[in-house]
């Protein structure tokens, strides 16, 4: 008997459905027990109704199996199939607040292997978009993000509008965006006369959503969207105005989807660059000893070699200040 602990800690109505006692009545018979049955939730959720039942919920640890991890009564290399459960689950608020999410619900991702091939099922019960949304947030923090991806999809919440947005349309029901990126988005693109740097793209909106590939600048508003991993002396060289414009336009997509980031892209860095550099001189520390700086230029006359002082030019300033 699998289930969530919902089943077992929910006080049902006198009016409840006669099936729905019927099946939480087995359930705690046979929790009370500690056999028979998998219940899957935080085991934080089933200890007030332990004590109040006079269960000891350490001894039962062995039946409740968390989100993110594996249903322990199937392998995949001795079954065929393997079970991980995606919900119920927690999300942590701030450091000391985890609340739980879909109590009621049981989404797992089932993993098959018949004749060699691999295929991957997402069961998705009642769930709202909401948690979905909450599930792939939690999964990709959690470095599962292969548990996310499936070759069949059992829509969830019958079908219903609810599984996509929380407003019904009325020929179709438009998902809800990761991202809130609008349909039409006003932005401006700004262009250097030397044509040194990219061309700066800047979304109007004043509202404009703080999300991930936006560049650093001095003031917040208006925000300055980050479209190129490469430097500007590659990328100007197949530059164009069509090839610029739908970067805009993919940018825009991916962002509201919130696949921009790929699964495989490194991080992006905590402390942005300088913009200088500074060479060393191999195998050589500056610890204990006078340096000078001198300029040798670059496309904007940002590189720097250190060179150990001589005992002439120990006192006089260095050539450039930058550093």
């Amino acid at each position: 008997m699998t289930l969530p602990a919902a089943v077992i800690t929910e006080k049902l109505s006198a009016t409840a459905d006669p099936e729905a006692k019927a099946i939480q009545k087995e359930a705690r018979e046979r929790f009370k027990a500690g056999k028979g049955i998998r219940v899957f939730s935080r085991p934080e959720r089933l200890k007030e109704w332990c004590e109040a039942n006079g269960v000891d919920i350490e001894a039962r640890c062995g039946l409740i199996t968390d989100a993110g991890r594996l249903v322990p009564e199937f392998s995949l290399a001795e079954d065929g199939v393997e079970f991980f459960v995606h919900s119920p689950f927690a999300m942590r608020q701030d450091e000391n607040t985890v609340v739980d999410r879909n109590c009621d619900c049981l989404v797992m991702h089932a993993t098959f292997e018949a004749a060699g091939a691999i295929t991957k099922l997402m069961l998705t019960a009642d769930v709202t978009h909401d948690v979905i949304s909450d599930i792939v947030r939690v999964t990709e923090a959690r470095g599962n993000v292969a548990r996310l991806e499936w070759d069949i999809f059992k829509l969830p919440h019958h079908c219903s509008y609810l599984s996509l947005s929380d407003e019904r349309g009325v020929d179709k029901t438009k998902p809800v965006l990761a991202n809130d990126i609008r349909g039409i988005e006003r932005v401006a693109a700004v262009f250097e006369a030397s044509d040194r740097d990219y061309p700066e793209v800047l979304a109007l909106r004043n509202d404009f959503p703080l999300v991930l590939h936006l560049n650093q600048r001095e003031r917040e508003f208006p925000r300055s969207l980050c479209l190129y991993d490469r430097v500007w002396a590659e990328v100007r060289v197949t530059w164009t105005a069509p090839a610029f414009l739908e970067r805009v336009r993919w940018w825009l997509a991916g962002t509201a989807q919130g696949s921009l980031h790929g699964d495989d892209q490194q991080l992006e860095p905590l402390l942005v660059s300088w913009g200088y550099w500074l060479v060393l001189p191999p195998n050589e520390e500056p610890k204990d000893r006078s340096w000078v700086v001198h300029l040798v230029g670059g496309e904007r006359g940002k590189v720097f070699i250190a060179r150990e002082a001589t005992a002439s030019a120990r006192h006089r300033p260095a050539p450039c200040s930058p550093l």
